[in-house]
């Protein structure tokens, strides 16, 4: 079923430059893009607020016009009901007009340089089903497998914990929690590797966008590899739309969006009270976050390391007969990567910082919460 662009009747003929722009982005949701991306892209580095509200106002009335709430996979509807909550003025706008009508009210200029943009933007790998795989109308709608009730139970007990070590002032705390949540995460990531081993139940891989937001997107990256590397996972960045996609399995992809997050609150909020003592304050918070993430992957190698042990000897078995179940895993996620990125290469492109900001982001790593 096609991509169902209506363009409502508003009393005018609608201008060639908006139906341009919002056929453009229906293309870009239909190969590849998600409505979270595209939202992300167009709003730019700067983060322009028109920008997003336009874009918002394309991606909820499409929602609106291919029935998403009724027919798109979940994460594409949870991407929706996000949007929603954020940008209030769009949804408001749709209730009282067409898209034509809300588009016109904008300044020309937001329109034609979003609409440039979407020209030279390229397709992206499809990671949920676009609008023409959806099942008709009154048809369930596709879905992702969600974890067995121990799993939500698990992940609440994550979240607590990382809510625990954002929420507190002392950096010995903080350390704490956030090696509990990996350590957490990790034994349950390998228990289930150990149950599909004796099943013969196959690896389930999937892959999630998470965007990064400037300044220092490219550090910050470096915090989501570390996290993602930890976890069985593998990141690729784009830099010019400031997105990585990581590909791993739903549990480690929810368990590591959220720990990036809680990871990155803690870095930045130790980098502002971390006095640069003479260095340039862009070079020093540079390597500040490229300190930080390098120790953090450190600290989260080792509470996985420390979760295979105890995994081992809770099921009476040598860590040599763990092994060959989270060799498992990564096999099964450098298959999907593959499948996904063909042509990848690893990237020559290195963030340089003050050493002092190194030094200072390894300590604040050390007092940061991973657990």
């Amino acid at each position: 079923m096609a991509d169902r662009t209506d363009f409502r009747a508003s009393g005018i003929s609608p201008d060639p430059a908006i139906t341009s722009l919002v056929a453009l982005a229906h293309d870009r949701l239909e190969h590849g893009w998600q409505p979270a991306d595209l939202v992300h892209v167009l709003a730019g580095a700067d983060r322009d607020a028109r920008l997003a509200h336009l874009a918002a106002v394309i991606v909820l009335d499409h929602a609106h016009v291919n029935d998403a709430a009724h027919r798109a996979p979940v994460e594409w509807r949870r991407q929706v009901e996000a949007l929603t909550h954020d940008h209030p003025r769009a949804a408001d706008a749709l209730a009282n007009a067409s898209v034509v009508d809300v588009l016109a009210a904008l300044p020309r200029g937001t329109v034609d340089l979003a609409r440039s943009m979407l020209r030279f933007v390229q397709d992206w790998p499809i990671l949920v089903d676009p609008p023409s795989r959806w099942p008709a109308a009154g048809a369930a709608p596709s879905h992702t497998a969600s974890p067995p009730p121990d799993g939500h139970r698990l992940f609440d007990r994550i979240r607590a914990l990382l809510a625990k070590a954002e929420n507190t002032e002392f950096p010995d705390e903080a350390e704490a929690f956030t090696a509990k949540a990996q350590h957490l995460m990790s034994r349950y990531a390998i228990d289930a590797a150990l149950l599909r081993s004796h099943t013969d139940a196959p690896t389930a891989v999937g892959a999630r966008r998470i965007h990064v937001d400037t300044p220092y997107a490219l550090e910050k990256v470096q915090l989501l590899c570390a996290v993602a590397a930890a976890n069985r996972a593998r990141t690729l960045w784009y830099e010019q739309a400031r997105t990585a996609t990581v590909v791993g399995t739903q549990v480690d992809l929810d368990q590591i969006a959220v720990l990036f997050s809680s990871l990155l609150v803690q870095a930045v909020r130790a980098m502002a009270r971390t006095d640069p003592e003479g260095e340039p304050t862009t070079s020093f918070r540079r390597g500040f976050l490229l300190g930080y993430a390098d120790r953090i992957g450190q600290r989260l190698r080792h509470a996985d390391t420390r979760a295979t042990l105890d995994v081992a000897a809770a099921a009476s078995l040598a860590v040599a007969d763990v092994l060959p179940a989270v060799a498992a895993t990564e096999h099964a996620v450098d298959t999907e990567f593959a499948r996904l990125f063909p042509r990848t290469r690893t990237s020559s492109r290195r963030s340089r910082g003050a050493m002092s900001g190194w030094a200072a982001g390894r300590t604040a790593a050390d007092s940061a919460d991973i657990a």
